[in-house]
């Protein structure tokens, strides 16, 4: 019987953990940045003083930015429990 040289298979795939890595980053920072936009436009629609076209698109905006990150939560709770 001929004992063949092939080495083992690695233990950590490197290449995949730098995906996990760079993937978490983007989308925390993605996070930070969306509930930043969303603090922001929110002042901008509570402020007084303010036309009713800037304080709508504030509104707005504020709106849309708690939308994005309830989305991104419950798609990462998604890909957990998938699991």
């Amino acid at each position: 019987m001929a004992a063949t040289s092939s080495s083992p298979a690695p233990f950590i795939d490197w290449s995949l953990l730098g995906h996990v890595v760079v993937y978490s980053v983007v989308i925390g920072v993605g996070l930070v940045v969306a509930f930043s936009f969303g603090l922001a436009a929110l002042s901008l629609a509570r402020g007084t003083g303010r036309s009713a076209l800037v304080r709508v698109t504030g509104s707005i905006v504020s709106v849309v930015m708690v939308a994005a990150i309830a989305s991104a939560l419950v798609w990462g709770l998604m890909l957990i429990v998938k699991k």
